[in-house]
């Protein structure tokens, strides 16, 4: 599924850059020139696309994830985290969840392709590492049947993209006031989701106390004491 609907998002971002060239460049115009312009524009364009991008996924991924008896308050479900290991290896696999899988695997990939072949800037090896990350957790956690923390950590780490985004494409030219709602929501999200929410989810209850608390129902007395 990834070499079928990797080239559709090399196609979307084209038809996106395309429509929105000429408006960005009218706008940035006043403040850049040359090179700069050229580059500035470019930027901007594919920044313009990850708004609608990453606004996507995390809602289709939230939609998934509901799907689930461990959708949590925290991550604004009305599950309980505890329950993400009892049922592994053969947690029951909701809907679309391959779907979503597939779609956020197609799109970094075609963004590592693309990172690859396009002239490096400045950030090159440290987007390449990102990228190299993004896409092991995407595989790895879906090829070990650990997706049940993988959907967790891409929802988490997506959503803020989505204002990131914004803020790149439109910083230049627009009132700061909305720059600066911007940098609030892309602030919310890191202190909730990657720092609040993962911590306490994936490491805490995830990895450890869930662990814990099946293996108090699961092991002999003695064993379960040992754990502690």
């Amino acid at each position: 599924m990834v070499l079928y609907i990797s080239p559709l998002f090399t196609l979307v971002k084209y038809v996106f850059a395309k429509a929105s060239r000429g408006y960005f460049k009218s706008k940035l115009k006043k403040k850049y020139s040359g090179d700069a312009l050229d580059l500035k524009v470019y930027k901007s364009t594919r920044n313009f696309f990850k708004v609608f991008y990453f606004a996507f996924i995390t809602l289709f991924g939230f939609y998934v994830y509901s799907d689930t008896t461990y959708h949590s308050s925290i991550m604004y479900g009305s599950g309980n985290h505890l329950h993400v290991n009892s049922d592994w290896p053969y947690n029951q696999i909701p809907r679309y969840l391959k779907l979503y899988y597939m779609i956020g695997m197609s799109y970094h990939f075609e963004d590592t392709v693309h990172h690859l072949f396009h002239p490096a800037q400045n950030d090159f090896f440290e987007m390449l590492l990102h990228h190299y990350i993004t896409v092991l957790l995407i595989v790895g956690s879906y090829m070990t049947g650990e997706w049940n923390f993988g959907i967790n950590v891409m929802i988490q780490m997506d959503n803020g993209d989505c204002f990131g985004g914004a803020i790149k494409a439109f910083m230049d030219f627009v009132p700061v006031p909305i720059v600066m709602i911007n940098y609030l929501l892309i602030l919310y999200s890191w202190i909730y989701f990657r720092i609040y929410a993962f911590a306490y989810e994936v490491i805490w209850q995830g990895s450890m106390h869930c662990r814990w608390h099946n293996d108090k129902f699961r092991a002999p007395q003695g064993v379960y004491q040992m754990l502690l």
